[in-house]
């Protein structure tokens, strides 16, 4: 087991010289050991980042967690209680190795359906596969992945599009249709050049992952504040988006496209029209 932080600072080194990710304000946290001590991935991410990386224990408000790829006994049970605690708010867990690739290259490894590739022979995210259904997915949007492109827009393309349940499910589905197969120039131009280039080409499997990610998104973070509110029943908005991303599954997925689609929040209420 590696314990110089030599080859990771190197590579951390190389590919931050500007300092890009010491802008991302989410705090990180780290667990366990492999292939690189805790102390030494720390060290690097730190030294070379500008941003300190915390114990589980300290997440505070994070949405991202990098293990090692052998934990203790404590630390799994911490990360049990963490992903019931956030669960339907942002949250990533990476490995050290997926941590380093992002970072060297650029190229997210949940924003373009390979997370799942890092789990073959990693007992870390094997264990966690079997404990937490949404990874490798997480509770965050792929397509949102925080570190480089910085805090959700007030104003996303779904909604600067008109997307909203207000809508009737024909409307709203007319509008998933519209910003699936329509080019990026000819939709509404939102927040920066870096968020619209994230949707992809029109029509591709990255525009449409972003597409149902982001109404599962929108799913999660409502259910969850629904039953934190004593809701006991499925409300509205969320039966709709459950709906339309059923219907985008079946219209625009299906034999299209391979990644991965995002786990249902609900089951579908099929004698009601949403």
């Amino acid at each position: 087991m590696p314990t110089s932080p030599g080859p990771c600072l190197a590579l951390l080194k190389f590919v931050a010289p500007d300092g890009q990710v010491s802008k991302r304000r989410d705090r990180l946290v780290s667990a366990g050991t492999g292939p690189y001590t805790r102390k030494t991935f720390n060290a690097s991410v730190t030294n070379h980042t500008g941003r300190r990386v915390f114990r589980l224990d300290n997440i505070g408000d994070g949405e991202i967690i990098i293990v090692g790829s052998r934990l203790s006994e404590s630390e799994r049970d911490e990360l049990r209680e963490i992903i019931k605690a956030k669960e339907g708010e942002p949250l990533l867990v990476y490995s050290q190795e997926m941590f380093i690739a992002f970072i060297l290259s650029g190229r997210c490894p949940f924003e373009e359906g390979r997370a799942d590739e890092f789990a073959d022979g990693h007992a870390t995210l094997e264990w966690l596969k079997s404990e937490w259904v949404e990874w490798p997915e997480g509770y965050s949007p792929p397509g949102e992945v925080p570190l480089i492109k910085g805090p959700w827009p007030q104003i996303g393309l779904l909604k600067a599009c008109g997307y909203s349940t207000d809508l009737t499910k024909e409307e709203r589905r007319s509008v998933l249709s519209h910003v699936y197969s329509t080019p990026l120039s000819k939709l509404p131009s939102v927040d920066s050049p870096e968020y619209m280039k994230g949707w992809g080409a029109h029509s591709s499997g990255t525009r449409l992952q972003k597409i149902a990610n982001s109404v599962h998104a929108f799913a999660a973070l409502r259910h969850k504040q629904d039953v934190a509110g004593g809701l006991r029943k499925v409300s509205k908005p969320v039966a709709a988006w459950t709906a339309d991303l059923d219907w985008m599954r079946e219209h625009l997925y299906v034999g299209l496209h391979k990644f991965d689609w995002p786990r249902a929040i609900v089951a579908p209420d099929s004698k009601r029209s949403y």
